[in-house]
């Protein structure tokens, strides 16, 4: 089910047909993370429900195109979040944190450097 548009859209873009750049900058990614905001939400038009869920849970576009730019894209009826395309920036979130805990627990246990 792909996309001849947009390849990337269902995934199959292959790492040699891409070149890379880290996501570090000034901000962090934690810190872009952090500047998202889970909502939940209802149609106000009927018409619009393509299943039976009455809410949704997401992210706000025109926020995560602060954020990270990428992985936004317009279309016809505005903005839409291409959530594939946060993945990365998830992961890198995630390592951070990750390192955060570890000097963390190293700071709190130094002599073993872990936890009792």
């Amino acid at each position: 089910m792909g996309n001849d548009a947009d390849p990337a859209a269902d995934g199959a873009v292959q790492a040699e047909d891409t070149e890379f750049t880290p996501l570090a900058e000034a901000r962090t990614v934690l810190e872009r993370v952090r500047a998202l905001n889970g909502v939940t939400w209802e149609w106000i038009d009927e018409r619009h429900r393509t299943d039976e869920r009455r809410r949704y849970m997401d992210l706000i576009a025109q926020e995560v195109q602060k954020a990270f730019p990428e992985a936004v894209v317009s279309h016809e009826e505005g903005l839409m979040v291409d959530y594939a395309g946060l993945v990365g920036a998830l992961v890198e979130a995630i390592k951070e944190l990750a390192t955060r805990v570890e000097s963390l627990e190293a700071a709190a246990h130094p002599a073993s450097g872990h936890p009792s």
